[in-house]
């Protein structure tokens, strides 16, 4: 038995010292290595093919936490469960079942290792249902405009007017929206367009009904100033999560960027608007993630979903 588990030792560390990600920018890699191996070592993978496993996935996360959301490299914020739930909701492209395991395995890591992770109520919790973002109901829509008039001073209702229509008018992501400056917005005869740079460029129509603070904003502001809390140097995440948390809510109800984009997309499909137009604007390859929402909005089955989208009819 003691043999056996020292082959398994030296399986592990020789996994964990000889790994190389594929499909990875090799300068990347070595940026994130050391976190990746540190955070494994730690997570006490029961097998080197696991351990495997645990590095492919974390390298990726590691690398677009660090490189694209802008987070320093350390377990709190790698393995915080919103930017967990962010990559896999909006930036992979895994199929759903693929994208489930791999949260869960993702979710295994952040709770060995970073002791602010929120813990699961029971040892087999299901990971998927609990991180899928719903989309706001109209009654709860009325209540996040009654929490953004609700806000104290007149600086902070601006900002949450421009936060709102980047979120539920654009349907953009935190790591989009803090990055939109005043010269992405384009204003014509059609409505408002926002220019998105990255990490999926496009143009994206806003909601007419959210688009009224950002027709002032790009007729007064500087255009190289940004759009979302412009005297903020730090773009990322945290950005909007701290302006958030400081925002009073003793009225109304404080939105979710999650939700707001889920909102966003499923209202559209609902809307009938065909489903590669609504994954372009949103800057996704498929819809999939989203699929159970459009269902359970129209009150459809998934095959009655497609026929009806086949036959070119709108979602009622």
């Amino acid at each position: 038995m003691n043999q056996h588990r020292d082959f398994e030792r030296r399986s592990l560390d020789q996994t964990l010292e000889r790994f190389q990600p594929r499909n990875l920018p090799l300068t990347r890699w070595l940026t994130v290595a050391d976190f990746v191996r540190e955070t494994i070592a730690l997570s006490q993978p029961p097998s080197a093919d696991e351990c495997r496993r645990r590095m492919g996935i974390v390298a990726r996360l590691a690398i677009w936490v660090h490189f694209e959301a802008g987070h320093p490299l350390d377990v709190h914020h790698v393995l915080h469960p919103d930017v967990i739930a962010e990559w896999f909701d909006q930036v992979t492209d895994y199929e759903p079942n693929v994208k489930a395991m791999e949260r869960a395995r993702v979710h295994r890591v952040a709770n060995k290792v970073n002791p602010d992770f929120p813990r699961p109520d029971a040892p087999n919790t299901p990971y998927r249902g609990a991180s899928e973002p719903t989309p706001y109901t109209d009654a709860e829509l009325l209540l996040i405009k009654d929490w953004w008039h609700a806000q104290r001073t007149e600086q902070r209702r601006e900002t949450v007017a421009l936060l709102l229509a980047l979120a539920l008018g654009a349907g953009l992501n935190t790591f989009e929206l803090v990055r939109v400056r005043a010269k992405d917005i384009t204003v014509d005869d059609l409505g408002v367009l926002v220019t998105v740079h990255e990490p999926a460029p496009r143009q994206v129509p806003v909601l007419a009904a959210w688009e009224a603070p950002l027709r002032v904003y790009a007729a007064v502001a500087d255009p190289d100033w940004y759009v979302f809390a412009p005297g903020r140097r730090v773009r990322n995440a945290s950005t909007v999560t701290s302006f958030l948390a400081g925002c009073n809510s003793d009225s109304g109800l404080r939105p979710m960027i999650q939700r707001t984009r889920t909102t966003w997309i499923v209202n559209h499909v609902v809307a009938g608007v065909p489903i590669a137009d609504i994954a372009y604007a949103a800057g996704l390859r498929t819809l999939d993630t989203y699929n159970r929402w459009v269902y359970a909005a129209t009150g459809r089955s998934a095959s009655a979903h497609y026929r009806a989208f086949l036959r070119a009819e709108k979602a009622q």
